[in-house]
């Protein structure tokens, strides 16, 4: 077990975000009423008198599932915890002895859990068999990898790691852009409620032979209501009359193509705290695609652009690079680019898939198939 580590509130404007402070919200009125801004935080009751605090409905305070708030009575009164009309709050006891805290979490619409306690939630567990285990700073952890679509069973509620790394996209075909790194998705000290939760794991982009169509998209990796955003493909020379195309926007966007004019296309972008943008094309190369840590670089003359960097995590007790774009497609042989550290593929005329299971970027292609994207996947982290 663990202690309650704040901040694990996720919402869809800071999914990446792991807060490792508390925000304190100190109220000294004899009332209270919880409001967005302390999700993630404590709140502190300094009163002489009972304080009385509400939990206000969804519709009032619209709430992520998931979220996690701090209670601590610091007055001399007896504080007590209450839902709104239409909001079930549950918990073996409901009220707050001076220096006592809490944890309020919010397991559906207008239901949240209150959990007494210093040190409040602790650890979940999964009942799947693990595939590993390990001690870290005198903690230890078992994980589960996840490499295709399967259910998490949660015996016990509470925090766990996650590690949610999106299918990665193809390059294009023809001095293209590199594909996509899928986003890169790390969260700590994620709630998870108990119950059977759906893993999804992100496929690569297909590899294709048309430039008239941008490289084939990542698909999405998603753990109940988390998820990370596929790849961007890899844009490619429009078929007949050599204008450049643009990379698509997804978790990492796609390199342009180069081109043929005397513009260039923009490159796709990416997701923020999931993945950077792509790089531009120029001439007859195309630029890298966007990495999970660093933007796909800009091609130079022939020369395509290399794919941006993968992240590297140590969520199974050793460090691994995962989620780099690919190399953009130069015209001629050694022209195309290495692609980013994290398992992309290279650029060129012999253009490189991305391994599996990394959600990295396939290269672009100098005149050839491009390179297929990654596939994703998702690993779960909790302290036994």
């Amino acid at each position: 077990m663990v202690a309650f580590t704040a901040g694990s509130v996720l919402t869809a404007a800071n999914l990446n975000t792991a807060f490792n402070s508390l925000t304190i919200n100190s109220q000294t009125g004899t009332s209270y009423t919880l409001v967005l801004a302390d999700q993630g935080g404590l709140v502190t009751l300094t009163s002489t008198s009972n304080v009385a605090i509400t939990v206000p409905t969804n519709a009032s305070v619209a709430f992520a599932i998931g979220t996690v708030i701090s209670l601590l009575n610091l007055g001399t009164g007896t504080d007590t915890v209450a839902g709104a009309g239409g909001v079930t709050l549950n918990g073996t006891s409901l009220t707050l002895a001076q220096n006592e805290a809490a944890t309020l979490v919010k397991i559906g619409t207008n239901t949240w859990n209150l959990v007494k306690g210093g040190s409040g939630v602790g650890a979940a567990n999964f009942t799947n068999t693990a595939t590993g285990t390990y001690s870290d700073g005198g903690i230890n952890y078992k994980y589960l990898t996840f490499t295709g679509n399967a259910n998490l069973v949660i015996d016990k509620a509470g925090f766990a790691d996650l590690l949610l790394i999106a299918g990665g996209a193809a390059g294009g075909y023809n001095y293209a852009g590199g594909g996509g790194a899928g986003g890169h998705l790390y969260l700590t000290s994620v709630y998870l409620p108990s119950g059977t939760l759906s893993v999804v794991v992100g496929g690569g982009g297909a590899a294709n032979t048309s430039q008239t169509v941008t490289g084939g998209q990542g698909s999405d990796s998603t753990l109940s209501i988390y998820r990370a955003v596929g790849g961007g493909g890899g844009g490619a020379l429009t078929a007949g009359n050599f204008d450049p195309m643009s990379g698509a926007g997804g978790g990492s966007g796609g390199g342009s193509s180069g081109n043929g004019r005397a513009f260039q296309a923009p490159p796709g972008i990416g997701i923020t705290n999931q993945g950077l943008v792509g790089g531009f094309g120029s001439n007859t190369a195309g630029g890298g695609g966007g990495g999970s840590i660093q933007a796909g670089q800009n091609s130079s003359g022939n020369n395509g652009g290399w794919g941006g960097g993968g992240t590297s995590t140590s969520i199974t007790g050793t460090a691994v690079t995962r989620a780099g774009g690919g190399g953009g497609g130069g015209v001629s042989n050694g022209g195309g680019a290495t692609a980013g550290g994290g398992g992309g593929g290279f650029g060129g005329s012999a253009a490189g898939s991305a391994t599996a299971n990394t959600g990295s970027g396939g290269g672009g292609a100098a005149g050839s198939t491009a390179g297929a994207g990654g596939s994703g996947l998702v690993i779960v982290r909790v302290a036994v």
